[in-house]
Order: structure tokens, then C-alpha cells, then sequence
């Protein structure tokens, strides 16, 4: 098992030694959790992919909602300029993007247009990944994914789905100056380019040209432009027109050409599969409520994409020992077949009365239990989550603190780093209990569903993401 410090040392010396495109280490560097080497390398063939295609260097904004967790999604990769805010906060999921309510969740991208020598009239591009598309089955819908007005003619705005067959682009132009487009709202990526007076074009995926527009010159808007809401600037600045669609990115700039375009789809498209790659191995978790389908969130295994066999025994409540008693009560052949064996296990053998040393004896015993039974399995362990907090809840202040303690050391057993260290596994991940720690040993609130141990659905897909990160 490699030791966390070298993992780091080696990653952090790759960036000293500049093996990366400088924009690489500069968002690296503003990121809150830095992601691992081989993630860090893909982030480096993105940008290196953008700047040799001629996007990079047109673009004020890029945002890649395709990240571990929501602070690190609103980054603007271009520069530290108009990071994006959560007003009210959409749903996060984790490697995938933010989904809306419909009723008043957005972002803010603190980016304005008419303050940007990079954006004109007649030179501009507004583009957004779309993830998911909320069907309407008659009738109109608002739903603005890219929005921003100061009046009928002076706006930004991509409603990509509002009725069932058309979609409204509005750049520097009226609703009225145009008509509706008549093409059923599509996922994917779509850019919209202003190069020529009085006109656009809106590009959706590769080597599509959905629609060369003519309209009458309008103006920039004068205020910050929303995402899955629009921004009614001359109402104070209030969002309205709120979007329940999904979005995984957006980038705004000078005008890209269609070959541009083109690029963009396959670098962006080439970035989302490898970040959410499909497990083709047969595979089994084993784990606690912190990861099992536990009241109204996910299982973790859920956010997976497992295409091979998936045998999941995770079991709210269970201590070590009771899963592997469900692991060897499995048939031995499913037993057999297993490939990657993830275990997030630990939480309810925080017995004050023992040491952490005898709670690892059973945990040894259970990656033993495993070897034997899947001896060509991977086996990955995970970190147990921070429940500091939880545990003083249900202990009491003294008797929590012990927990607490017994709960450091096991972690830090699982990582192989003490004396009664777990072996025979083929690594670990604790990037997920890292992030989802306020600092202080308890469950973040984000990542609470409120009870100080059970992460919600966003944690857990941040745990599912660590698990695939590893392969």
C-alpha cells in the first residue's frame, strides 16, 4: 500500500518541476482539495487541448462542473476572476455537474458582459454543457439555463427547452426580433457565436449547425449573467425565470468558429468519460449506513456506473464482523468472481470499553475473510467519515472523546500508517473524509443530512467518485 506522504510528495514535486501548462498549477493551486496526480494530468491535456485549438485564449469564463464537490465546480478555470456563487444553492452531484429546483436555486457568475474588453457586440460566444433536460409536455416554460436583462432588447439569455419543440436564443436582441427555434431541446454541448451584425449561430454538439439567425441589434446587459436562472437587472438584480434542468458547465468569451466548436465538444466530451469512466468488473462493497441506501439517500454503490456484476451488502447498522458474516454466507462463486472489493466499515465498532487494536484485529480478519474467498479481487479500503460530533451526542463529552480517539487511530490503520496497520489490501482512499471534515473532526454540514453521520447524497457521490478515481 503506498503511503499517503510519498503520493504527495511525488505529486507536489511533478508540479514544482512544471510539468504541467502554468494554468494548470494555478488552478490547481486555488483548488480546496487537490485532486490526484492522474486527475491533475487530465486537467493538464484539457487546457493544453483548449490553448492548441485557440479556445483558451478567447474565453473570460470556463467553468467544468464536472468536479468532486460544488467549491471546487464554481472555479473559473480561465482565472480567479468571476468564480461562480451559490445564492441559492442547486443540487450538487459530484463528477457530474448542478441541477436546478425550478423554484429558486442558480448561480451567480459574477461576470459581467459589458464590463469585459473581451465580449462585444458583434465577438462573442455564451456556451453551456447540457446535462439533463426536464420535458414539458404542452404549453410554454421560461426555464432559462444562461440568463441575464435589462430589457426586451438588451439581454442574454438560452432557454434551451422552452416549450416541447423549441428553444430561444436571445443575444443582444428581443424575443420579439426573432422567432423561436424550431428544434426539440437536445443534452449535450451547445455554443452560441455573435460574429456578424444582426445575427448568431447556435452550435449543438459535433458538426452541428442548428441555426444561423437573423435579429436586430440590441446591447450587452449591464449586470451579472445567472445559470439556471436569468438575472432581471432592472428588478434589482432578482432571479427569475428558475430552470429545473441540469447544467455541467458554461463558458463565455469572443466568438469561436464552428471547426472551434467542433474541438470544444470532443475536448469537453473527452473530459466527462474520463472522469466518469464505467466499472466493467464484477464488484463488492461492504460497508455501513455511511455508505448503504439509508432513508431517503442513496446507496453509495448507486453512483458507481458498475456494468459488470455489482454485489452490494453494505447494511445500515452493521459492525465489521456482521459483514463478513454477509460476505461469507455469499455463494462461492459469486465470491470467486469478484474483481474490486471497495470497504467503508468501522463506524459501529467504536466501542469505548475496547482498543482500536482489537476492532482492527476483526477488520484484519475480514480482509482476510476476502482474500481468501475473491483472491483475484482489488481490494480498496476507504476512510471512515468524520462523526467527532455524533459521537459526543450520543456518548457525552468524555466518553465521545475516547470514541474520537479510537476513531483516529482505526482511520489511521486503514491508511497503514501505526502499528496494528491493516495488510494485504491493494490501497485505500481518504479523500472523501478529508473534504467532508469542518476542520474539526465533524461531518461538514454540506454533507450532513443531519444527523452529524450520515453524509447525503452529495457526499456520497463524492465517496463513489474517490472509489473510481483509484482504478
Amino acid at each position: 500500500m503506498a503511503s499517503l506522504e510519498r503520493n504527495e510528495y511525488m505529486r507536489r514535486r511533478a508540479i514544482i518541476t512544471s510539468q504541467y501548462e502554468n494554468e494548470t498549477i494555478s488552478l490547481v493551486n486555488r483548488m480546496s482539495f487537490e485532486p490526484s496526480t492522474k486527475h491533475i494530468m487530465l486537467i493538464d491535456k484539457t487546457i493544453k487541448d483548449l490553448k492548441d485549438a485557440g479556445i483558451w485564449q478567447k474565453l473570460s469564463v470556463l467553468y467544468i462542473f464536472e468536479a468532486y464537490n460544488r467549491i471546487d465546480a464554481k472555479l473559473n478555470w480561465i482565472s480567479n476572476n468571476f468564480n461562480a456563487t451559490e445564492p441559492v444553492a442547486p443540487t450538487f452531484i459530484a463528477n457530474y455537474g448542478f441541477k436546478g429546483n425550478g423554484l429558486s436555486a442558480y448561480l451567480n457568475t459574477n461576470y459581467n458582459a459589458n464590463d469585459d474588453d473581451n465580449y462585444n457586440l458583434n465577438d462573442c460566444c455564451v456556451g453551456c454543457n447540457i446535462k439533463a433536460i426536464t420535458p414539458i409536455i404542452s404549453g410554454t416554460k421560461d426555464w432559462t439555463m444562461v440568463g441575464a436583462a435589462n430589457n426586451a432588447t438588451t439581454q442574454i439569455s438560452y432557454m434551451p427547452n422552452r416549450k416541447a419543440t423549441h428553444q430561444v436564443v436571445c443575444i443582444h436582441t428581443s424575443y420579439d426580433a426573432l422567432a423561436y427555434l424550431s428544434i426539440t431541446a437536445v443534452t449535450g454541448i451547445a455554443t452560441i457565436t455573435r460574429d456578424t451584425e444582426g445575427s448568431f449561430n447556435l452550435y449543438q454538439n459535433i458538426s452541428t449547425k442548428v441555426n444561423s439567425q437573423k435579429a436586430a441589434d440590441g446591447n450587452i446587459p449591464d449586470g451579472n449573467i445567472y445559470l439556471l436562472a436569468s438575472n432581471d437587472i432592472a428588478n434589482s438584480n432578482n432571479p427569475v425565470n428558475f430552470s429545473p434542468d441540469a447544467i455541467g458547465g458554461f463558458w463565455i468569451g469572443s466568438s469561436i468558429t464552428s471547426e472551434q466548436h467542433d474541438l470544444l465538444v470532443g475536448i469537453l466530451n473527452n473530459y466527462s468519460s474520463e472522469v466518469n469512466k464505467d466499472i466493467t468488473d464484477n464488484t463488492l462493497v461492504i460497508g455501513d449506513s455511511t455508505i448503504a441506501s439509508y432513508l431517503e439517500q442513496n446507496a453509495v454503490s448507486s453512483y458507481l456506473k458498475v456494468t459488470g456484476t455489482l454485489t452490494d451488502i453494505s447494511d445500515p447498522g452493521d459492525t465489521i464482523l456482521q459483514q463478513q458474516t454477509l460476505y461469507e454466507n455469499l455463494n462461492s462463486g459469486v465470491k470467486s468472481a469478484v474483481a474490486l472489493a471497495f470497504i467503508q466499515i468501522g463506524l459501529n465498532d467504536l466501542d469505548v470499553n475496547e482498543t482500536a487494536s482489537t476492532a482492527m484485529g476483526r477488520y484484519q480478519t475480514l480482509i482476510n475473510t476476502i482474500i481468501a474467498g475473491s483472491p483475484n479481487a482489488t481490494i480498496i479500503l476507504g476512510t471512515m467519515i468524520p462523526v467527532k460530533q455524533r459521537l459526543i451526542d450520543v456518548l457525552g463529552a468524555e466518553d465521545g472523546l475516547v470514541a474520537y480517539a479510537k476513531w483516529l487511530n482505526m482511520n489511521e490503520a486503514i491508511r497503514g500508517n501505526n502499528a496494528y496497520k491493516i495488510t494485504g489490501a491493494d490501497g485505500y482512499i481518504d479523500y472523501h473524509t478529508n473534504i467532508m471534515n469542518d476542520g474539526d473532526g465533524n461531518l461538514l454540514a454540506s454533507f450532513d443530512m443531519g444527523d452529524h453521520v450520515h453524509p447525503n447524497n452529495e457526499g456520497r457521490s463524492i465517496i463513489a467518485q474517490c472509489w473510481k478515481e483509484f482504478l
